[in-house]
């Protein structure tokens, strides 16, 4: 048997997966909105309410999207109360990211990375997803402290699972993600529907 691996689904699949959500989530609302103005034949005079972003949304379903069979709904019935917009937060590589990562990065870039995470991390409209060895989990916690004159810096995740089980340090977390330009940390933040 095969192992399970991301590779093939990679940061592009969650970052994409969400804005189809989100796409076919602003579809219904517009359609809802037609036949809501439709069924309303009373008044003719009503002002139609206008979104700036009037681009043709595609037609295909998120499901669709993932290759999964229109009936699957992952033990969730009903859609999110909220909308989630995916994108990449740490990493190395060339992408132009908020908190790029490089290998001879001095101790003050390394202190001003650990601060732009902690920022993130602390907003209370988004979690962090850490993309690790064939692995997502997402990040429960940080702490830090001093001892012996040295900061120690981690943040609890899964290397298994999806129960938080590990404290990594913060210099462990950046050598897994300067190991393979995938892994990166990412940020999903909630947003209004048309936002």
């Amino acid at each position: 048997a095969s192992r399970p691996s991301t590779a093939p689904f990679g940061n592009w699949g969650l970052i994409k997966g969400a804005q189809r959500l989100r796409e076919d989530a602003r579809r219904a609302a517009r359609e809802a909105e037609v036949q809501a103005l439709i069924e309303d034949a009373d008044d003719a005079t009503a002002p139609v309410s206008s979104n700036e972003d009037e681009r043709q949304l595609p037609t295909r379903t998120s499901l669709g999207f993932l290759g999964l069979p229109q009936d699957t709904l992952f033990g969730c019935p009903k859609a999110p109360p909220t909308h989630v917009v995916i994108s990449l937060l740490a990493g190395g590589g060339r992408a132009k990211i908020p908190i790029p990562l490089k290998r001879d990065d001095s101790d003050e870039v390394i202190e001003r990375q650990w601060g732009k995470l902690s920022a993130a991390f602390n907003r209370p409209d988004a979690s962090l997803i850490f993309h690790l060895k064939n692995h997502y989990a997402l990040i429960y916690a940080l702490r830090e402290w001093t001892s012996d004159g040295k900061r120690v810096r981690q943040l609890l995740c899964a290397r298994k699972g999806q129960r938080p089980s590990a404290w990594v340090d913060w210099l462990e977390a950046r050598e897994t993600i300067l190991g393979w330009a995938g892994y990166k940390l990412m940020v999903a933040e909630r947003c209004s529907l048309f936002s």
